[in-house]
């Protein structure tokens, strides 16, 4: 019975610590994304991939080309939605992007997208398995 408790009480306290949570992106600029970007970049410097479309991903080699490359620099200037910072999640096989979506060049909605991948780890199944033993 105490574990129980215990387990609910756990799960209602995650529960509103996480929906207080909001996007650190919302209300940024594109040049403030940009910064962002270059942070990261700043930290593991490599190749930088923003994902354009749901098939297309577009390259930059380094933070100064998103907003100025001439080849792209005016498509993503206008562009009204952006996913950026591909990261991966211990559960999933895969990679994911926090699409942004742009009003009058500043963030107004970010979500989570899954950029691709096998999906569901299989390893987590035999967690979810013997989860119960522990309840």
């Amino acid at each position: 019975m105490l574990k129980k408790s215990l387990f609910i009480l756990f799960f209602i306290s995650c529960t509103l610590f996480f929906s207080g949570c909001t996007s650190p992106y919302i209300g940024k600029s594109r040049h403030e994304i940009v910064d962002i970007i270059a942070q990261d970049y700043k930290a593991s410097p490599k190749d930088i991939y923003i994902r354009v479309s749901p098939r297309s991903n577009w390259v930059f080699n380094h933070p100064g080309e998103i907003l100025n490359d001439p080849r792209r620099g005016k498509t993503m200037r206008q562009l009204e939605q952006w996913g950026i910072l591909p990261y991966k999640k211990f559960w999933y096989d895969g990679s994911f992007f926090t699409l942004l979506t742009f009003k009058n060049d500043i963030v107004i909605k970010a979500e989570e997208i899954y950029g691709g991948g096998y999906g569901f780890k299989p390893f987590a199944f035999v967690f979810l398995l013997i989860a119960p033993l522990f309840l």
